[in-house]
């Protein structure tokens, strides 16, 4: 199957079972992969996928789209086990932290803060 001719950009492949069954429908398409692989727990029946040997296509395209929040919930549970077992205090967590700088820098907060000041700039030549 050639996608361009199915209008799709890329082919989605979820749920495949075995790495000879991801290899089988690889091998079938001609153009980009895109590989879910947010399916992938440790007790799932599904191959854990890394960098681009997917069915031996180059450098194929991954959604993980659960996979920061799953990380994230996990990370969420220590800090609150570790308060809990400090007593309220953050001070055990501070090398885990983000500065408040590298945080604005990861949300483009001073970008934000320059777009929002031209929304309340007042008009001056009515234009």
């Amino acid at each position: 199957m050639y996608l361009g001719d199915a209008g799709a950009v890329f082919a989605f492949a979820d749920a495949l079972e075995s790495e000879e069954e991801l290899k089988q429908w690889a091998a079938g398409v001609k153009g980009p992969l895109l590989v879910w692989d947010d399916g992938v727990w440790q007790d799932s029946p599904h191959p854990a996928r890394r960098g681009a040997d997917v069915g031996g296509y180059p450098d194929p395209g991954h959604l993980c789209p659960v996979t920061a929040l799953r990380v994230a919930a996990k990370a969420t549970e220590e800090v609150f086990a570790t308060i809990q077992g400090q007593g309220p205090t953050q001070v055990e967590l501070l090398d885990w932290m983000r500065t408040r700088e590298e945080l604005y820098e990861l949300i483009g907060y001073w970008e934000y803060e320059r777009y929002d000041r031209e929304l309340a700039s007042p008009d001056i030549d009515g234009a």
